[in-house]
């Protein structure tokens, strides 16, 4: 079931509730974006996309974070600050799923950045990457 028709509230209280299975399984927000429930417990988003290479799509998964409960009764500024880490609120999971949807439209694989978070410097990580942390797209 796809859930972007839903509301947030519903969506976040799917998300909160969702209990482990003996297989791992998604619940879709829309737009490419899940939420993985693993066996043991653990809950991630992640952001299916196709990218164009030449005459080849290849389909690929961007893993954007762990799963992170936003509070019940949060205030309005609350729900606007950012949980840190790798850890997403829905709101904050999707806001990542519109940046890489942004870079896949350009034909950029957006999963050299996520490995990013840590250290900037990288120079293994494409300079488009570097430059999109620095000064974010467009």
């Amino acid at each position: 079931m796809d859930c972007s028709d839903l509301t947030s509230y519903d969506n976040r209280t799917r998300c909160r509730t969702a209990k482990p299975k003996d297989k791992s399984y998604k619940l879709p927000d829309g737009k490419g974006l899940y939420l993985e429930i693993k066996p043991n417990g653990a809950k991630a988003w992640r952001y299916r996309f196709e990218l164009r290479e030449g005459e080849v799509t290849k389909e690929s998964t961007f893993a954007i974070g762990d799963y992170a409960i936003a509070p019940i009764r949060e205030t309005p500024e609350e729900a606007e600050a950012p949980t840190g880490g790798r850890r997403f609120t829905l709101a904050e999971a999707r806001e990542e799923r519109t940046k890489a949807r942004s870079l896949v439209k350009h034909g950029i694989n957006p999963a050299p950045i996520g490995n990013l978070s840590a250290s900037s410097g990288n120079r293994k990580t494409p300079l488009h990457s570097r430059l999109w942390l620095r000064d974010g797209w467009p």
